[in-house]
């Protein structure tokens, strides 16, 4: 009897694993990635000065944001 427990436990901790891999994996981007993708209304993956005027703090900082000088933030 104490053996068909074990067995009984192994089988459903097999299966409970075997579950979890098969469920569908949910991916989100980080926040950053979100934000950046929100400002960046033309969709050219950068932002530059006109796009980064939709948010302040960002409009404020972009000079410093903007490693390489080219007016945009990649």
């Amino acid at each position: 009897m104490k053996h068909t427990k074990i067995l009984a436990l192994a089988v459903a901790s097999v299966l409970a694993a075997g579950a979890a891999i098969a469920a569908p994996q949910t991916t989100t981007a980080p926040a950053g990635a979100r934000a950046q993708a929100r400002l960046d209304v033309n969709g050219d993956g950068a932002i530059d000065h006109t796009e980064a005027a939709a948010n302040p703090r960002l409009a404020q900082k972009f000079d410093q944001l903007d490693k390489n000088k080219d007016g945009r933030i990649d």
